[in-house]
């Protein structure tokens, strides 16, 4: 098993070498999967895309459009390593951020709690593991939001073959505890059972979204 640096090295390089062109290719594709997953109207809370990641901006434009609602994270200043919520549309004013080498939305946090009055939440990853182990950049900040561990609800949508949804299907069922939790990755990021080394602080998710379609990850290993 590779260590969680040498895995961070190996993919980051990897997503260097996506051209701009594949980048959009692929942004299309899963602006298209996340359509058929998530439904018209509900509250997402989403993420701008650091240099390479899977870029969920076509979504999210599409998603307001059909009458949804998006929020996009902001660092706050400090030790902590928090982030507050902005409510986000194309409009919004984009800053650049002091923490981390991407673009934060300006404007005052959403009266919305995150996660607790979210529908789904479009977590950011380097990888995921067919065991649900999300290997993020290194910060923490979603294993300190949303916790170790998955989420508690329980998914009552069957999967399909190799791990597709036989049927599109929106936030988690009425009573589950929290926001659907989506790592969104590129295919080649989504590994074997195993291959993610895990600490007791990690996050764990129950799916992932690729270009190719959304995957139906095993928590019980």
């Amino acid at each position: 098993m590779s260590t969680k640096t040498e895995l961070r090295r190996r993919l980051r390089a990897a997503r260097t070498r996506l051209d701009a062109a594949e980048q959009a290719r692929r942004a299309d594709q899963i602006a298209a999967v996340l359509q058929a997953h998530i439904r018209p109207t509900a509250v997402v809370a989403a993420y701008r895309p650091m240099t390479g990641e899977p870029d969920v901006g076509p979504f999210l434009t599409a998603h307001l459009a059909r009458g949804g609602t998006v929020l996009l994270p902001r660092v706050v200043p400090g030790p902590a390593r928090r982030m507050e919520w902005i409510p986000w549309t194309p409009e919004t004013t984009m800053r650049r951020s002091r923490q981390l080498p991407l673009d934060e939305p300006a404007g005052e946090p959403a009266a919305l709690e995150v996660p607790r009055d979210v529908d789904v939440m479009l977590v950011p990853a380097l990888a995921v593991g067919r065991d649900g182990v999300r290997l993020g950049q290194g910060g923490g900040y979603y294993d300190r939001l949303l916790g170790p561990g998955p989420e508690t609800g329980e998914d009552t949508v069957d999967a399909g073959p190799a791990g597709i949804d036989a049927e599109p299907e929106g936030a988690d069922p009425e009573g589950a505890a929290g926001p659907e939790r989506i790592a969104v990755v590129h295919p080649e990021e989504l590994l074997s059972a195993g291959d993610i080394p895990v600490e007791p602080h990690d996050l764990r998710v129950a799916r992932a979204i690729t270009a190719q379609g959304p995957v139906r990850l095993d928590l019980t290993g």
